[in-house]
């Protein structure tokens, strides 16, 4: 998996408003997500977090690669 500059970006964002997000959480959120749906050649996986948050992640395959997206 190869995060984009945009996706590296966004964990520091979050960050300045006080949640902490990881890439393992990413990654998770793709490989086992509670719900996944297509549009286009993206794919938005969500992963529940807990009773007020949920992670959303864009990403695509490319040549092989898994990218979350911009």
């Amino acid at each position: 998996m190869k995060f984009t500059k945009h996706a590296t970006e966004k964990f520091g964002l979050l960050r300045t408003f006080g949640f902490t997000l990881t890439q393992d959480q990413v990654t998770g959120t793709i490989t086992a997500p509670d719900k996944r749906e297509n549009r286009g050649s993206q794919t938005i996986s969500t992963k529940v977090l807990d009773s007020k948050f949920a992670l959303r992640v864009v990403h695509e395959e490319r040549k092989g690669i898994i990218k979350p997206s911009e």
